[in-house]
């Protein structure tokens, strides 16, 4: 029996086209059956085409919607209990007791004007993004009194912080120490509704 050389094995060119085309997209895909019908048009039933399109669109629905789902469930508001709103305030309490010892060490004039800026630039950060990801959340139905409160008390403290860099960036070093008494009142009341927990 003599081979005919002329024309490649359909059956190596098959599983090579669909592994390609699996990684490469839909243009790549419709040159790949283009050539395949060009290839062995005598030697491949004319369902084996239709078929292979059906499954390469299958096969990209099912990964957009895998991605979309993945997405999806990102995107979800994170929930916070009681233990996680406890640690919220210990920080924010950690926090508002930092910027004290600060403004007491600002006070002295022991510090740079680069370093005072710096370190109240980082604090109105973390600030600022303790207070964005509570924003972000929603509290379990038990705290959710708590939950407000302590809302309400870091978005205060993060106001304050800004408003104390803006005054140590314009070198205002005794108009910011005057802030010491206001992080002490919001410290306390972070520290009463830690207890409250």
């Amino acid at each position: 029996m003599i081979r005919d050389h002329s024309r490649p094995n359909l059956l190596l060119i098959l599983p090579l086209c669909w592994f390609i085309s699996s990684a490469s997209g839909l243009a790549f895909r419709s040159r790949a059956i283009t050539a395949i019908t060009a290839i062995g048009e005598s030697h491949l039933p004319f369902t084996l085409i239709p078929y292979y399109t059906l499954s390469a669109i299958v096969r990209n629905l099912i990964a957009t919607l895998a991605f979309a789902i993945l997405l999806s469930g990102c995107s979800r508001q994170k929930i916070i209990g009681p233990d996680d709103l406890r640690s919220q305030l210990t920080a924010s309490i950690s926090l508002a007791s930092e910027t004290e010892t600060f403004l007491d060490y600002l006070s002295q004039h022991r510090s740079t004007f680069n370093f005072a800026a710096g370190h109240m630039a980082y604090l109105s950060q973390t600030a600022a993004q303790a207070a964005k990801e509570l924003h972000q959340s929603t509290p379990t139905y038990s705290i959710a009194q708590q939950f407000s409160q302590c809302r309400q008390q870091l978005d205060a403290l993060a106001s304050q912080l800004a408003a104390l860099q803006q005054e140590v960036a314009v070198s205002q070093t005794s108009a910011a120490v005057i802030r010491k008494d206001q992080f002490g009142h919001l410290r306390h009341s972070l520290e009463q509704l830690k207890a409250a927990l």
